[in-house]
Parts: C-alpha cells; structure tokens; sequence
C-alpha cells in the first residue's frame, strides 16, 4: 500500500481548519422552515473554517449554489454572493471594504466644515441631474425590524467621482454596505476648486433607511 505523504500532509491540514458539516434540508428558499430531505427542494451547509462559519445554499435538482454568506463572532465578513434559480448573480457584497472612524481626514479641503484657511475654495457641487441610486432595503434589516441612519463621508476626486471613506455612524453591516455602494454609484460631480483648479474634498451624508 503507498501512501503519498504530500496529500496526506494536505489533508491532515485541512482537517485541523475545516469542521464537520451541518446540514438541513427544505421546500423554499429563504430556508425557514425545515422539512425531510425527500422533499426538499433546497439544502442548507453550515460548517467552519478556522473561526469563520459559512452558510450555503443549494438547489438540490441540480446542486446549484445559490447563496453564499460568512461570519465570524455573529458578524457578517467577507464577500456574500446570491444567484438566481438559473445562476445568473444578483448580488455580491463585500464586508470587508465598509471602514468605520470618526477620526479627522487631514490634507483634504473639507467642504462640511468652515475652512479658513481656504478663501478661494469652492465646494463640490452635485449636478441637479444627478442620481444617487435607488435603495434596496435589505432583507436582512427587515427580517430583524431594523432601520437608521448611515452618517457616511465620501471622498470628491478631481474628476468628481465620489469614493466613500469612512462610516461615522452605522446601523448594521447589511445597512451600512448599502449605504456605502450607494455612494460609489452616485453620479459624478463638479469637483471642488481651489483658485480655479480642481481639488479633492470631503463631503458628508446621511442616508435614511425606514421600514414602512
């Protein structure tokens, strides 16, 4: 009998970050309410990787993934993935580039406060055909009962697109996430200037979310 030691060590390693399965079975996709794996239409995986639980979803008539979230310490991470019934991607957040501070962003003219050492700024302005998008309140938020508002700070570049930078105040990450991909689809703006030339800015927000 040969045992090739390289593939070993590799599953041996794996053993020690990856644990056991947990798997239930059900009739619809929001998987609420579980049911027997005869009729299930969907399959739910829990299982983690070193500390960090992942949760998939599957259309069981084709193993289709169709849903693909992670936590660590209840917190939603890494980058979530969601697919229609035909596989075709529908949305894709990433948790990781939400940044939260109230800290002062030095060496940017910013606009939401008086700057006096700045007579010949002019603040960016927003074109009134502007858009900000629509929001999508998420599911997540609903299903929990929680609304708020985002207090976010974005960044106007010289050519006036606007980059967020910082949440000073949050409401929860599903909230947040689209509070910050809002901001990264406005439209452009008119970029602050500074005698004349375009500079960068800060500008500052709050993004109401209402459950009706």
């Amino acid at each position: 009998m040969k045992i090739y030691l390289p593939l070993l060590s590799l599953c041996l390693l794996l053993s020690t970050h990856i644990s056991a399965q947990e798997i239930s079975f059900y009739k619809k996709e929001r998987c609420r309410k579980e049911t027997t794996q005869k009729k299930a239409k969907f399959k739910k995986t829990e299982f983690y990787i070193k500390d960090t639980l992942i949760i998939q979803i599957e259309q069981i008539s084709d193993n289709l993934l169709i849903n693909e979230s992670k936590w660590f310490n209840n917190k939603a991470v890494g980058t979530w993935t969601k697919f229609d019934l035909s596989g075709n991607l529908i949305s894709l957040r990433n948790f990781e580039k939400l940044v939260y501070s109230k800290d002062e962003i030095s060496g940017i003219y910013d606009a939401t406060k008086k700057n006096e050492n700045c007579n010949t700024c002019k603040p960016a302005k927003f074109p009134q055909e502007g858009t900000f998008g629509v929001i999508k309140y998420p599911q997540e938020s609903k299903d929990m009962g929680i609304s708020g508002t985002v207090y976010i700070r974005f960044i106007i570049d010289r050519e006036g697109n606007a980059i967020p930078h910082s949440i000073t105040s949050g409401v929860d990450p599903f909230i947040d996430i689209e509070a910050w991909e809002l901001v990264e689809k406005m439209s452009k703006w008119t970029p602050a200037t500074k005698d004349g030339e375009p500079i960068e800015s800060i500008q500052a927000i709050p993004i109401k979310f209402t459950l009706r």
